[in-house]
């Protein structure tokens, strides 16, 4: 097992410059950023964040990249944030389901960054003009429905306006028999 902090920027690093292939000379890979991501989704996920948060040691970045100390903090803030993370995804399941799902990924993201990526065009440009307007279509109900502009880019404000103005999940489950996430 290799843990790595942003796997797929690192493997894709080796790839270039080695010759390293991530399943033939790395084996299972771990990725604290993409943990965290799952984990904590609304805070920093550098390294110096998570070392900060679950490293033992002090910070080392001030010793300057190159040095072996500097070195040694980001392997050691690596495996002390990872070690930790570990057991909150335990208790996470959905989450730990996720992050198996992603790692699985990551072979497939190192290719696009070293290929580039292929896009259907002609699907992109359809997209561009119809989500406009199925978010404007969206946005004129919502109005109606309030009597006052809103704006539906904001989460905050969307759920103070369903929490608010008409209790909608009770609605919901009311009408359907099935109960809906406020999320």
């Amino acid at each position: 097992k290799t843990v790595f902090h942003n796997a797929a920027f690192d493997l894709a690093r080796l790839k270039d410059n080695f010759g390293i292939s991530l399943w033939e000379h790395v084996g299972e890979v771990e990725d604290t950023i993409l943990i965290h991501h799952l984990l904590y989704s609304e805070f920093p996920h550098n390294l110096e964040f998570l070392q900060s948060i679950y490293s033992k040691h002090p910070k080392v970045k001030h010793l300057g990249v190159g040095s072996n100390d500097y070195l040694v903090g980001d392997i050691i803030g690596t495996a002390e944030s990872f070690e930790a993370m570990s057991i909150e995804l335990e208790s996470d399941p959905a989450s730990q389901k996720l992050y198996q799902g992603l790692k699985q990924l990551l072979l497939i993201t190192v290719d696009f960054m070293h290929n580039g990526v292929s896009v259907n065009q002609d699907f992109v440009e359809e997209c561009l003009d119809w989500i406009p307007q199925q978010m404007q279509a969206a946005k004129n109900i919502a109005e109606a429905y309030c009597g006052f502009p809103v704006s539906l880019e904001s989460g905050p404000q969307m759920r103070i306006l369903l929490d608010t103005l008409e209790d909608i999940f009770s609605t919901a489950k009311r009408l359907t028999g099935s109960a809906i996430k406020k999320e």
